[in-house]
């Protein structure tokens, strides 16, 4: 949110108004559960930090962790994604069927979708949609590169 403000009236009776040029709010803190750090920010490294100090990982702490890897494993798939489908252009001057953004949301909802109702088993139960999507845009990005298709062969004349 940009250049905005939250207006609400005390039990008295008075607006009371907070202003703000900017505010980041994600959305995971307001439809997800709380994380460890129990809203506060607290870095990956003050976590490891915490628990090295404390001589033992807490399941806490590596849940925590793990959440945070697989966040940005979804932006690492997502931008593989994004790469593989962008970064060829064609000669073809027709206008895209689907422009590329909703591909890039749909993909993004399917991820969600698969990562929550087709867990991996064990601990990477979370990565399982940014794996489908990173595996996904991997291949997309051979079969454009041409890696599989071997090397042309030279005809002699």
């Amino acid at each position: 949110m940009q250049d905005g403000a939250i207006q609400q009236f005390n039990e008295g009776g008075h607006l009371s108004e907070f202003r703000f040029g900017r505010y980041d709010l994600n959305v995971d803190e307001l439809t997800g559960k709380p994380s460890f750090s129990g809203g506060t920010e607290q870095t990956s490294f003050g976590l490891v930090a915490q628990a090295l100090a404390a001589k033992s990982w807490p399941p806490e702490i590596t849940a925590e962790l793990l959440r945070r890897s697989v966040e940005a494993l979804r932006v690492i798939a997502i931008c593989l994604l994004v790469a593989a489908l962008a970064m060829f252009p064609s000669g073809d001057r027709r206008p895209a069927q689907v422009p590329m953004e909703f591909v890039v949301l749909g993909a993004a909802f399917v991820e969600r979708g698969f990562g929550t109702f087709v867990p991996l088993p064990g601990p990477l139960a979370q990565a399982s949609g940014p794996l489908l999507l990173a595996f996904a845009a991997l291949a997309l990005l051979a079969f454009r590169l041409q890696i599989f298709s071997g090397m042309p062969q030279r005809r002699s004349a």
